[in-house]
């Protein structure tokens, strides 16, 4: 696929599936047990990943399309929804840089990037993202409501609630692990408890070395 070809499939998957639709749920498969590595895969190698409409496309592309987007940034024509989708793609083909840069933001103080952080990183779903999410549920901020005042102090810029960010890692451990020790949000889980955090802090002290480096 050369480049023209590659940059055609981009615009003519942003029109059929419009910005907010790349990343296509996987059919449910049962995962690996953890310390199983899977036959021929990488320590990097996603044990269950979305199947996402950019995995036709050379890794190559991806970057010349990202780096696209990226000089745009500020002018109001950059697609920050199929930037962050092309940053996740790289990450889960093993970029250095682009997994660098979202693990790097679960440390945020910024909520929202933090959160969005969170989900990136369950999407590339490796052994190291695993790792990754492990260690947040250990982070003792206790959610609730955040409010973002301007230069000024007195504008409201933004005023969001968020979950804390353990209960958030402990949710999307629960969609990658073989047989969770809490299962996943459904039909038979409504929602997360402080309980159902502990349970997974349990769960990581006894399973972290398995995904140790």
């Amino acid at each position: 696929m050369n480049a023209f070809q590659a940059h055609r499939l981009i615009a003519t998957l942003l029109i059929l599936l419009g910005p907010g639709l790349l990343h296509l749920p996987a059919q449910p498969a049962p995962n690996p047990p953890p310390n199983t590595p899977q036959p021929g895969a990488t320590q990097n190698a996603a044990p269950q990943a979305a199947t996402s409409a950019l995995a036709p496309i050379p890794i190559e592309e991806l970057r010349q399309e990202l780096e696209k987007h990226r000089r745009l940034a500020g002018t109001g024509q950059e697609n920050r929804g199929l930037m962050r989708k092309l940053r996740v793609e790289l990450a889960r083909r093993g970029d250095p840089e682009e997994r660098e840069a979202i693990f790097s933001e679960l440390k945020s103080e910024d909520r929202a990037r933090q959160y969005m952080a969170i989900e990136d990183t369950a999407k590339i779903g490796d052994r190291e993202a695993i790792r990754h999410l492990g260690e947040l549920l250990q982070d003792p901020d206790s959610g609730g409501r955040y409010v973002t005042r301007g230069p000024d102090g007195e504008r409201i810029v933004s005023d969001q609630a968020f979950l804390a960010p353990s209960m958030v890692a402990a949710m999307k451990l629960a969609t990658l692990i073989e047989n969770p020790v809490v299962p996943p949000i459904g039909p038979d889980k409504k929602f997360y408890t402080q309980k159902d955090v502990e349970l997974w802090q349990e769960w990581w002290k006894t399973h972290r070395e398995a995904y140790e480096p």
